[in-house]
């Protein structure tokens, strides 16, 4: 007996929740030197120190750029909370994250769901259960653990969903990171692709929007 498969749109899918893609640039220039230098001095020794190679040199430059807009980053998401949204927020490297985590909650904000690789699975499911629940209304996401598997949606349509997300070169979990929040059954969520202006983040944008044809496309 054969089998037949058609591939299905998301917008051709009855009653899928739409979404808004944006993308948003953070100021980084000389008019915020004062954050700049106080994300400094938080780094730590080893984010601070010259890699071995170009290749690690950049990386590590994405890092630090990323560690700079955590701050604000926070500030957003501290924001959403108060409106009544829950932000996911999605990022590359851990030291960033931390930071992010440490400045929401001095913001107030203290139930954050935490999705990283070093998680017992027992542990990644509370995050996920409890952060659907609305019990926790902030999502901090490691994006190479967002994978598939991973529903943050609006299950029960009380706190519409946002997420922001920092560039990475794999298109792939870019790609993984817009699924996270719109999900069937949930309601209609915004996407927010974050750059810091001037910066490693808009070349590595640039080079990922040429693996997509373009970031709408996601």
């Amino acid at each position: 007996m054969g089998s037949a498969f058609m591939s299905m749109r998301t917008e051709d899918i009855p009653g899928f929740p739409s979404q808004i893609v944006e993308v948003k640039r953070i100021d980084l220039d000389a008019d915020d030197r004062k954050a700049v230098e106080e994300a400094y001095g938080q780094m730590s020794d080893r984010l601070k120190s010259t890699a071995r190679s170009w290749l690690a040199e950049t990386a590590r430059e994405r890092e630090r750029i990323e560690f700079s807009v955590a701050k604000a980053l926070a500030g957003l998401a501290a924001a959403y909370v108060g409106e009544g949204l829950s932000p996911v927020t999605f990022f590359n490297y851990t030291e960033p994250r931390l930071r992010f985590e440490a400045e929401l909650r001095l913001l107030g904000v203290t139930g954050i769901a935490t999705i990283c690789g070093d998680q017992k699975d027992a542990d990644r499911q509370a995050m996920i259960d409890g952060f659907q629940a609305n019990g926790l209304t902030a999502a901090s996401v490691m994006l190479k653990a967002g994978g598939a598997a991973l529903s943050l949606h609006d299950v029960r349509h009380e706190r519409p969903r946002v997420s922001m997300i920092t560039p990475a070169y794999e298109a792939d979990l870019i790609k993984q990171a817009f699924g996270r929040i719109r999900r069937d059954g949930g309601t209609p969520v915004v996407q927010q692709f974050i750059i810091a202006a001037g910066t490693v983040m808009e070349a590595v944008a640039a080079r990922l929007e040429t693996k997509t044809g373009n970031i709408d496309a996601l």
